[in-house]
């Protein structure tokens, strides 16, 4: 009897503690911390423990947190850099925008980091793109943007030329306008004439004023 209650006690001790641990939340001063110090391999060990005990209930954040600060630390040496590689894949797929300036990284780890993100923005275009036969997936079909696919004439038409339309361009106005085109020149030419005439008149009155004068003699 004493024997099972003590297993029993120990079983529901070990439930609880199990329980501790996994739920234990990730403590970024203390990560930091370790970072500032150099203690990479204790960094690493502490991270992965938490990803792994943790695994799909950890919050996006705190694996965000992980992937960036593990994969600086295996981007510290050349022989890890696969490792470094998957952890900042990784962290690309939670945060696309991540960066590590904050981290102050050498030019190496910044390079590769920059290298890894292009890689994954290239990548993740192709398996939009095609699927994993190579074939082109429907919604990517050639011809179906919109730069092959133009909008109608009538889009293309302001709302405010619809109100008001080109006189121009409706027929019935048409013949108005050209009857008022046509007119000018025929109101210019009289009047034209007209000054000519009365300049013409005006010469001759004054021309035969002065022939009608008689001269007298003193």
């Amino acid at each position: 009897m004493r024997i099972a209650f003590f297993h029993r006690i120990f079983a529901i001790c070990l439930l609880l503690l199990c329980s501790w641990s996994i739920g234990a939340p990730l403590s970024y001063s203390n990560i930091k911390s370790l970072y500032k110090e150099g203690e990479f391999d204790k960094m690493k060990v502490t991270l992965e423990t938490f990803l792994k005990q943790s695994g799909n209930t950890a919050q996006t954040n705190d694996k965000i947190f992980a992937y960036k600060y593990l994969g600086v630390a295996y981007a510290a040496e050349p022989i890890s850099y696969p490792i470094a590689e998957s952890y900042f894949f990784q962290l690309f797929e939670l945060a696309p925008n991540a960066y590590i300036s904050d981290l102050y990284v050498s030019s190496a780890v910044k390079s590769l980091f920059e290298k890894t993100k292009e890689r994954f923005i290239r990548e993740n275009l192709e398996i939009k793109e095609y699927d994993e036969f190579g074939n082109l997936r429907v919604h990517a079909t050639p011809g179906n943007g919109p730069a092959n696919n133009p909008p109608k004439k009538d889009t293309l038409i302001k709302p405010d030329a619809r109100k008001h339309p080109d006189p121009a361009s409706n027929p019935g106005k048409s013949p108005a306008r050209n009857t008022k085109i046509r007119v000018w020149p025929w109101v210019l030419g009289i009047s034209t004439i007209a000054a000519v005439g009365g300049f013409w008149w005006y010469s001759n009155q004054k021309k035969s004023s002065k022939e009608n004068v008689i001269p007298v003699n003193p």
